[in-house]
């Protein structure tokens, strides 16, 4: 026995030789001849199957509000050719999106549709009904405010009253148009309605949506059920319509989101949720995104249909999912895979999907935006691969036909085909004769086991010659029938080749069903033309056995920040001991996108790198467990808001020092509430301050020791709800103190051309800078190299002459000189030279006189007596010539001091030289 996939292989005759063979077997007429009522929702959605969108043309809203809106986004007029070659092709739906605020009126008496508008819809709806067809009629790209107008509606408190009002308007006006429609016309009240134009557009917190998006939820909730109270009660048959129903976005979020709910509706079980699923995002939709489907992206396809399978179908609420689609991006054997994966899970589960053509196929600015499918000029398919494969996971292909003759609209996913060959080659026959014949095991040389005869299976021949012209002949010379002839129950193309199949059940009208006892031989005969007979198998089909669905894992808890910094993020959570691994998610350019797939519950953790610093990110998780090659998820976690760390501080720099402080300074960091500036003290980065105001751009740090090395770091911190997170740490900046300020500096000698300045010596200093200002500026006078060297003298001056002086003292740390800050400056005056030769003349026991020689600058001089206990002055000579003093009033036989200075008088000011001084007594 040779196991065999059921072929599917057709071309564009099928219809052709289906309509005749029809006739010869006076088969019923298809279901969609006779009207269509009664059916509840669920019934209805087993029978959409694989629909198709006509998109960019009614919803189009240029043209200035004429019919040549149609037209306005570039393609053709639609024509009956073109929703044939859809129907032709195996979809057996259409959607029809129809923008309409732009082709109506709004006046006193209200909201008014164009009738040639109208009219221009209802031709359109009609090319697919009178093929049989269903057709889904909406309202679509009428939910902008950003057009000023008021001929639209906007999910808000603000517009909530003209909203509701619209939408009653044009579904009034729907509803008495096609009222007379039966069933294959569905009503779908809104699309993708949600707040344009604002940050919460594509995305909310799907179970706990911010108060603009909750507003916008119940705002959507009373639209669609004024909707339905409309449709309901214009007559005709809208009281039976199914409508679709969707939520916020039409997305997956907005329908299991707790706030939206099902309009309350007087039909019962005719209300469809709404979807629409571009799924996974970065494959299907992003430009940005990735052109290949791998394995790692089927999850978010398993996600979506798991989480409607649970919310809805387990439920007995049927879904449709009114837009789908994989963008072209040079990339068709991943779309490819992408539709069988994608509609195989669809058709698996019988949720409808609506296929979003626009006719971009190529060439379109946005990469994210090329749906085209079918060439409406040429009426071809872009990708007949692609399409194909979309038609056969729903059992169906091109004409209504699968290409072996199988039309009953069984998943091919879910059955088991076993085929049986009996017979390959080439045998003709005509004229009612035998090709080729196939002899039971009862007889010798017999390969032909008649227990392979079964009420699941049926003879299939592939054959060439005139169509139709054949027959299967089952004979017995073992006491059965002797000669029974059966006529093909289904005949269609293979290929380029004919088949027909013989049934079962024919097969045992006219032999009966004790094939092992009776039935020797079997044939593949001509009836009143000419066969080639190919090939016979018998073929088996068995339904696939449904796999238990295991039990979804538990809720996931504990889903948190364990780590970040400014480039990662480290998520944690508990083990979940009901999965088989995690997701996690991050959302991105609006969507929920895999960051990873942990497939091992004991891990606890997970570290998400490559983020942007000081930049807010949204993730969540959920649990699966893996059964039968399926990943089944439980729920996702709450979305975590999650920003990571500053990123490095610029600018750090030491920008100011002294011999106890450093100043350092840097550039503010807009991430940051805070910083941290660290020391490194014997090889430990060791905390120096915590700065807690993110607009602080400098630091001083004082009570260093002078000339003193020292090295920095700093790290900025962020404070959030999450806790506080610390970014990348700068680079270290090293830095010396200065040496000490020098002390003590002072005048220390002077003379007529000179003065000597001295000072105390400076430990942590190598030497001193020494400036004297004259001129009216400031000079470098001496740079000393030794810190032992505290006195200078300053030559050339000028008598009488003031003069200022300070000095700094410096380090030098290999190529490195740090300078202290200047001394306070001290003045000098060069005087006169001190007096020469003083001299005792004569003393008594209460005076003693004394003389000096003439000093030749001095203008006079001061005489100065010292008791032992103080100094006094006890004259001062006016006269240059006046070198003799005579000190009276004295104490009799005392030791005393006496001190001469010359002077001379500058600007009123005396100038006084260096003292002379000698020891006296008296007798």
């Amino acid at each position: 026995m040779t196991r065999t996939r059921k072929a599917i292989s057709v071309t564009s005759a099928v219809m052709a030789v289906l309509f005749t063979l029809l006739l010869v077997c006076s088969m019923p007429l298809p279901a969609s001849a006779e009207a269509l009522t009664g059916k509840t929702a669920m019934e209805l959605m087993t029978e959409l199957d694989l629909g198709w969108n006509l998109g960019n043309t009614l919803d189009a809203t240029g043209g200035n509000g004429t019919l040549e809106s149609e037209t306005s986004w570039g393609n053709p007029k639609t024509t009956k050719a073109m929703i044939d070659a859809v129907k032709a092709q195996g979809f057996n739906t259409m959607r029809l999106p129809v923008s309409w605020g732009s082709h109506m009126t709004n006046s006193a008496s209200g909201y008014v549709i164009d009738s040639q508008w109208m009219a221009r819809v209802k031709t359109i709806v009609d090319y697919a009904i009178d093929n049989g067809m269903y057709v889904i009629l909406n309202i679509h790209h009428d939910n902008d405010i950003r057009s000023g107008d008021d001929r639209f509606f906007y999910p808000s408190e603000t517009y909530k009253d003209q909203s509701i009002k619209f939408v009653k308007a044009i579904w009034t006006q729907i509803s008495e148009t096609f009222k007379d429609y039966d069933q294959h016309l569905i009503f779908e009240t809104l699309n993708e309605p949600r707040l344009v134009g604002t940050d919460d557009e594509w995305w909310f917190p799907v179970n706990s949506p911010g108060a603009s998006v909750a507003e916008a939820i119940s705002i959507i909730n009373q639209m669609n059920q004024a909707a339905v109270d409309v449709i309901r009660t214009s007559g005709g048959n809208n009281a039976d319509r199914c409508i679709m129903i969707p939520g916020y976005g039409a997305s997956i979020d907005g329908c299991t989101t707790p706030n939206y709910t099902l309009p309350t509706d007087t039909a019962q079980n005719r209300l469809i949720v709404s979807v629409h699923a571009y799924t996974p995002y970065n494959f299907a939709l992003n430009a940005s995104g990735t052109s290949v489907f791998s394995d790692d992206l089927k999850s978010e396809v398993d996600y979506l249909f798991n989480t409607l399978k649970s919310s809805f179908l387990d439920k007995n609420i049927p879904v449709v999912i009114g837009e789908a689609s994989a963008s072209n991006k040079n990339n068709a054997s991943e779309r490819l895979k992408w539709v069988n994966y994608y509609m195989g899970k669809s058709a698996s589960l019988g949720i409808p999907v609506m296929l979003w053509d626009n006719n971009v196929y190529s060439g379109s600015s946005n990469l994210g935006e090329q749906h085209g499918y079918l060439n409406r000029l040429a009426l071809t398919w872009y990708d007949k691969d692609v399409v194909d494969a979309m038609v056969a996971c729903y059992g169906n292909a091109p004409s209504g036909d699968n290409g072996n003759g199988d039309d009953d609209n069984n998943d091919d996913n879910n059955v088991t085909t076993d085929s049986t060959v009996l017979f390959t080659g080439s045998a003709s026959a005509d004229a009612w004769a035998q090709a080729t014949s196939v002899m039971t095991i009862k007889n010798n040389g017999g390969t032909l086991n008649p227990a392979i005869i079964t009420e699941d299976g049926y003879f299939y021949v592939e054959y060439t010659g005139d169509i139709g012209k054949i027959e299967l002949i089952m004979q017995s010379w073992s006491g059965g029938t002797e000669w029974a002839k059966i006529c093909f129950s289904e005949s269609g193309m293979a290929g380029s080749n004919y088949y027909a199949k013989f049934s079962y059940a024919d097969c045992v009208a006219a032999f009966g069903e004790d094939f092992a006892t009776y039935l020797d031989c079997v044939y593949i005969g001509a009836t009143d033309g000419s066969i080639t007979a190919l090939s016979l198998s018998y073929v088996t089909e068995k339904a696939a056995e449904e796999p238990e669905e295991p039990t979804l894992p538990s809720a996931m808890t504990g889903f948190a920040l364990k780590s970040r910094n400014y480039n990662s993020i480290t998520l944690t959570w508990d083990k979940n001991d009901s999965a088989d691994g995690y997701i996690i998610q991050q959302m991105k350019n609006d969507a929920w996108t895999n960051v990873t797939n942990i497939k091992d519950n004991t891990v606890t953790s997970y570290q998400i790198t490559g983020l942007a610093a000081n930049t807010s990110y949204k993730f969540r998780m959920v649990a699966y467990v893996t059964a039968n090659d399926t990943n089944y998820y439980g729920s996702f976690t709450s979305a975590t808001a999650i920003s990571t760390a500053p990123a490095q501080t610029q600018g750090f720099a030491i920008t100011g020092r002294g011999s106890d402080y450093l100043t350092i300074t840097w550039t503010k960091n807009a991430g940051a509430s805070g910083y941290i500036i660290q020391e490194q003290i014997n090889g430990v980065w060791t905390n120096v301050t915590n700065i807690r105001n993110g607009a602080t751009v400098s630091y001083k740090i004082t009570g260093l020791e002078a000339n003193s090395f020292h090295r920095y770091r700093m790290v900025a911190y962020k404070v959030d709800a999450n806790g506080t997170c610390y970014g990348k740490y700068t680079g270290s900046a090293p830095a010396y103190t200065a040496p000490a300020m020098v002390s003590g500096l002072k005048i220390s000698s002077s003379q007529p051309d000179a003065l000597t300045v001295s000072w105390n010596k400076t430990s942590s200093a190598n030497g001193y800078v020494l400036d004297i200002y004259k001129d009216g500026k400031w000079t470098q006078l001496a740079k000393i190299t030794s810190n032992a060297t505290t006195s200078y003298k300053a030559t050339g001056l000028t008598l009488g002459t003031t003069y200022k002086f300070r000095i700094k003292s410096y380090a030098t740390n290999g190529s490195l000189t740090i300078y202290s800050t200047y001394s306070s400056a001290i003045a000098g005056i060069p005087a006169p030279e001190k007096v020469a030769n003083l001299r005792m003349t004569n003393r008594g026991t209460d005076f003693i006189s004394v003389r000096w020689d003439k000093n030749a600058d001095a203008d006079g001089y001061m005489v100065y007596i010292y008791d032992g206990t103080s100094w006094k002055c006890v004259k001062t000579l006016t006269s240059p010539n006046a070198v003799s003093h005579k000190i009276t009033e004295l104490e009799s036989g005392k030791a005393y001091k006496v001190t001469v200075k010359a002077y001379k008088t500058v600007n009123n000011v005396k100038v006084v030289s260096d003292s002379s001084t000698i020891s006296a007594d008296t007798l």
